[in-house]
């Protein structure tokens, strides 16, 4: 973390889906290069705020300041070209398609000639995509598509990238791979905002942490004084 400026500012968002409000009155704020973390008991309205700052899920009152700009309620595409990337939960948008393919698919919006410099670029800071980029996306291990999902949404460079629950189902081994992956994503500049059910690990390598629970700010902090706050411990750490 470098800066002490909110890059993402999220204030008093009320949002949902139809007549459900899930969001009820919460705030955040997200600092340049730095990672945080969303945590909390299912039904807290984690994936659905990473869905309303991307645009997916309406913002009902409340706004979204990125850079000082408003983009509460942009298209997806608007908030992509504004910079913000998006990986959901799940493993691979194109299970069968080479990584390679993936690859290009994530820069579909790149001309042919900087893409291929890009895919370069990731590839040297992915190693293993390198090494599997003619295999068949839904070929690989848990943990590499995961690293796949993130590498498509990284090709457009984003400032920020939101991060669903990167190691739900994956294999306790897998686990420190993507979180090593996430490190190395935030030394290269990249802010990162991350919902994880894994709050030990993910506080670990986080700054900042908020808690959510029933749609509300629950807690928010450092990720130290998170970590050492005892309720946390109780509920969500297990000491």
């Amino acid at each position: 973390m470098e800066s002490n400026n909110p890059l993402l500012v999220m204030n008093k968002i009320y949002s949902g889906y139809g007549e459900v409000k899930v969001l009820k009155g919460v705030s955040v704020d997200i600092f340049d290069k730095s990672i945080t973390c969303i945590f909390g008991p299912n039904g807290a309205g984690k994936s659905t705020l990473l869905k309303t700052i991307f645009g997916i899920v309406p913002v009902e009152t409340g706004t979204i300041l990125c850079n000082g700009k408003n983009i509460t309620n942009l298209n997806p595409m608007t908030i992509l070209e504004m910079g913000i990337s998006f990986v959901p939960q799940g493993r691979c948008n194109f299970p069968n398609m080479t990584v390679l393919e993936n690859l290009e698919m994530g820069g579909f919006t790149i001309k042919r000639g900087t893409i291929e410099r890009e895919i370069d670029d990731v590839f040297a800071k992915f190693p293993i995509l390198c090494q599997k980029r003619k295999d068949l996306a839904g070929n690989l291990s848990g943990g590499q598509q995961q690293i796949l999902e993130m590498a498509m949404s990284l090709i457009l460079k984003p400032k920020i990238l939101l991060i669903d629950e990167p190691t739900l189902g994956l294999a306790p081994n897998l686990v420190n791979d993507v979180f090593e992956t996430i490190i190395n994503v935030n030394d290269q500049g990249t802010t990162v905002l991350i919902v994880e059910q894994n709050a030990k690990k993910v506080l670990e390598i986080s700054d900042f942490a908020f808690v959510l629970d029933l749609g509300k700010n629950w807690m928010h902090g450092t990720a130290k004084e998170i970590s050492e706050n005892p309720k946390v411990k109780l509920h969500y750490l297990g000491l």
